[in-house]
């Protein structure tokens, strides 16, 4: 399976946005959006992307890909 590179990946670009947005409420203390329902959008979100992808990513040389099942021919 081919890889993509890390910036590449809209699940990656989903959580650093939520990341973003945790961090500018936290610093403004202006929470407006509520802690749990930012999770719930970012948890949804990760499990569509997830479902409609698949594709593993790269950093750089550093693949993160799921070890591919060898065949048992028995």
């Amino acid at each position: 399976m081919e890889t993509k590179q890390f910036y590449k990946s809209k699940t990656f670009w989903l959580n650093a946005i939520t990341i973003l947005i945790g961090i500018v409420q936290v610093v403004s203390k202006t929470y407006t959006i509520p802690t749990n329902t930012l999770l719930l959008i970012n948890g949804v979100g990760n499990l569509l992307l997830k479902m409609i992808g698949g594709q593993p990513i790269a950093f750089g040389k550093i693949s993160f890909a799921k070890k591919e099942k060898v065949a048992d021919n028995n």
